[in-house]
């Protein structure tokens, strides 16, 4: 069945995918875990640089000091003595500006490699939310199949239940009009066999008014003839009446088929 070929590669393809969603956290694993190291580097660059910041800070005070002080001298031999201070304190302040240089450097480069992680990072991250929705897509195709399958099924059934509420109906009506047939024979039986009663209790009444031997011979042959025919119309009643309680039978057990269809 095509659905079904359709239905075994969709679950193929999301088994794939499945597998894919399930290695991404160990190929993200080993990128995070770096990340942290770098992150933990760039802590300890960061107290390094505490006590060069404090030292550089205390060095611009100096000079500010010394510049100062450079303004305020009276003689030139004074004015050169806070100069070469000055020049001292600049020296001093140029080389701890090159030691907090080279620790900045090399926390820029760390910080560097971690955007680079984290764009590896976002990539996985990436990949795993289009996997995800890519198995989205396939269940949804075959929750389709499922849902198309349960309605073939379905209409199917209801096929088949309105062809037998069909035959039923058809059934029913032909019961039913078997019924009355019956019903119509057997009032014409009853009726015939009210009429040779009636007839037969005429005969036995003439025969009890007559007085030759010859008459209550001829009304005895004809009562039995009328006992006879009495008898065949009792047995037809019998087969009628037969055909009535299974005609009944079958009325009341089509009925009860029909109901349940209901």
């Amino acid at each position: 069945m095509p659905e079904e070929n359709e239905k075994e590669k969709l679950e193929r393809e999301k088994e794939e995918i499945e597998k894919r969603i399930e290695a991404l956290p160990e190929k993200r694993k080993p990128l995070e875990l770096e990340k942290m190291k770098l992150e933990e580097k760039i802590e300890e660059l960061e107290k390094i640089l505490e006590p060069i910041s404090e030292k550089e800070k205390e060095i611009e005070e100096k000079k500010l000091e010394a510049e100062k002080e450079e303004k305020e001298a009276k003689t030139i031999t004074e004015k050169r003595e806070k100069e070469r201070k000055r020049w001292q304190i600049e020296e001093e302040r140029e080389k701890i500006e090159k030691e907090k240089w080279f620790q900045l450097d090399k926390i820029e480069e760390l910080k560097k490699k971690i955007r680079e992680i984290e764009l590896k990072i976002k990539k996985i991250l990436e990949e795993e939310k289009d996997l995800e929705r890519k198995k989205e897509e396939i269940i949804k195709k075959e929750r389709e199949i499922e849902l198309k399958k349960e309605k073939e099924g379905l209409e199917k059934i209801l096929k088949e239940v309105l062809a037998k509420k069909e035959g039923l109906e058809k059934e029913k009506e032909r019961t039913s009009k078997e019924k009355e047939q019956i019903e119509m024979e057997l009032s014409k039986i009853l009726q015939k066999e009210k009429e040779i009663e009636e007839e037969e209790t005429a005969f036995e009444e003439e025969e009890r008014m007559t007085k030759t031997a010859e008459e209550l011979k001829k009304i005895e042959i004809q009562r039995a003839e009328i006992e006879k025919e009495r008898k065949e119309v009792e047995m037809k009643r019998w087969e009628i009446e037969d055909k009535k309680i299974e005609s009944e039978k079958e009325i009341k057990k089509v009925n009860e088929e029909y109901k349940k269809k209901h």
